[in-house]
C-alpha cells in the first residue's frame, strides 16, 4: 500500500497553490470516502475460502480502506489539478445540464482527461493530456482539445451510460493488480454526483463508454489497457 504520509508530502509540493499540508483539503476533487466501500471489500475477501471474516479483520479492513481512500483521492486529484480541471461534485448545474469526465491514467503512458458537458445551448468536449506517465513522473499539460459535439453524439453517450448502468455501479470493487491503468468516470447532473473507478476494466459496457469518450476526443493515445 502506498504510504499516505509520503503521498501527502509529495502532493503538497506538486499541487498548484499548496503551501502547507492543510491546503491539500482545498483541492481534493472527490468527496470524502468516495473510494471507501467496506461491503465491496468483504465480498472480494469471501472469494478466498482460507480467509476468515472476523471482527478483528473487519476492524483492520476499515483502517486500511480509510487510508487507501485518502491516498487515492490525493493521487487522482493531483492529475486533475495539473490539468486545471473543475471540481465536478461541487459545481451547480442548471436544469437539463449534465457533465461526464473520464480520467484515464496508465502506468507507462500519458494521463488523459476527457470532459463532456451538455447544456441547453451546446454540447462541448474538452480533452487534456499531461506529459510523463501515470504512475511515475507527471510534468505539465501538453495538449488541450476543445470540440463542439452534435445531438447524436450526446444520444450515443446516454445510450452507453444506460447500458453500463453507470449511475448504480459500485464506485470501487478492489479489483486491482500491478501496473495496468486506472479508469475513473464521473457523472454530474443537477440532482446527483457519482464516480466509478475500475482498474483495467473487465466490464465491457463500462469500458465501451469510456473508450467512446476517448474516440470522440480524436486523441490518438495508445496503447489501451
Amino acid at each position: 500500500m502506498r504510504n499516505i504520509w509520503f503521498m501527502i508530502l509529495i502532493l503538497s509540493v506538486s499541487l498548484p497553490g499548496c503551501q502547507r499540508l492543510n491546503d491539500l483539503w482545498r483541492v481534493l476533487y472527490f468527496p470524502e470516502k468516495s473510494f471507501y466501500d467496506l461491503d465491496a471489500y468483504l465480498l472480494r475477501l469471501k472469494r478466498y475460502p482460507h480467509i476468515k471474516i472476523t471482527k478483528q479483520r473487519i476492524d483492520r479492513s476499515k483502517k486500511l480502506l480509510s487510508d487507501r481512500d485518502k491516498s487515492d483521492n490525493y493521487w487522482y486529484s493531483s492529475f486533475l489539478s495539473k490539468m486545471n480541471e473543475p471540481v465536478l461534485y461541487k459545481i451547480k448545474l442548471l436544469e437539463n445540464s449534465e457533465v461526464f469526465r473520464f480520467l484515464w491514467f496508465r502506468s507507462f503512458n500519458r494521463p488523459v482527461a476527457i470532459r463532456v458537458s451538455k447544456s441547453d445551448q451546446s454540447i462541448t468536449l474538452i480533452a487534456k493530456v499531461l506529459s510523463g506517465a501515470g504512475a511515475y513522473r507527471t510534468r505539465k499539460l501538453i495538449n488541450t482539445v476543445i470540440k463542439t459535439l452534435k445531438e447524436k453524439d450526446w444520444r450515443d453517450i446516454q445510450a452507453l451510460v444506460k447500458a453500463s448502468k453507470f449511475w448504480s455501479m459500485r464506485t470501487v470493487t478492489y479489483e486491482i493488480g500491478f501496473d495496468g491503468a486506472h479508469w475513473i468516470l464521473e457523472g454530474r447532473n443537477p440532482k446527483e454526483y457519482h464516480v466509478v473507478m475500475r482498474w483495467s476494466p473487465r466490464d465491457k459496457h463500462f469500458a465501451k463508454l469510456c473508450l467512446h469518450l476517448l474516440k470522440l476526443s480524436g486523441l490518438n493515445e495508445k496503447p489501451v489497457y
